[in-house]
């Protein structure tokens, strides 16, 4: 068991996405959608404009499929994106496909796409560096007021710098599992996303 950790600078319930009875990370952040398995924890802490302690949501790794098997998933249909409905919708994460006649992923209109639909090659490129969709049926979201992690909960390894970190000593992440676990229900959203007001696209610059 491993713990991956990362900053999340913009928190707008599409990665991840926690909607709809599982909290998915369906886009962004290649590497750990590559490296996790089953098992691992995936921890999103606040960006630096918050003090570093602060999480925003942290996951349990139940599932790992590729994006032509989320697409297609009949529990996962709720996750396409529908840019014209209710920002929940609009924030859909299962945004890619195989088009097997010319062996590509398409990207379906959604956060990470332009207007009406149109690629957007800098989100595209990231994404697809990994097609694995990390799956989570153990997880707590706590959106725009994230929760602090007091000092004596030893996290010091898992804070970040910079990029990802990945830690492979389960007793330096555990604690803090426990004490989340101890305190709050799981498979909860506790609070909206912090960029929850308005539908946004991204550019990806």
């Amino acid at each position: 068991m491993e713990c991956f950790s990362y900053i999340i600078t913009r928190d707008h319930g599409f990665a991840p996405n926690p909607f709809h009875g599982y909290c998915t990370l369906a886009t962004c952040k290649p590497m750990i959608r590559e490296k996790a398995k089953i098992g691992d924890w995936i921890v999103g802490f606040a960006s630096r404009s918050f003090e570093e302690r602060k999480i925003i949501y942290i996951m349990n790794v139940s599932e790992k499929i590729n994006f032509e098997d989320y697409w297609h998933d009949i529990r996962f249909q709720i996750k396409k994106p529908n840019m014209k409905a209710s920002v929940v919708k609009a924030y859909g994460d299962n945004i890619y496909y195989k088009d097997l006649e010319i062996n590509k992923w398409i990207q379906v209109d959604s956060h990470h796409s332009y207007d009406e639909g149109i690629v957007n090659p800098i989100n595209y490129e990231n994404d697809t560096k990994s097609e694995f969709v990390l799956i989570s049926d153990n997880f707590y979201y706590f959106g725009k007021k994230p929760i602090i992690v007091p000092p004596e909960i030893n996290i010091e390894k898992l804070i970040i710098k910079r990029g990802n970190t990945r830690v492979k000593d389960e007793m330096q992440f555990m604690p803090l599992i426990e004490w989340i676990r101890s305190r709050w229900r799981q498979n909860y959203i506790y609070n909206d996303p912090a960029k929850f007001d308005k539908v946004v696209r991204y550019s990806g610059k």
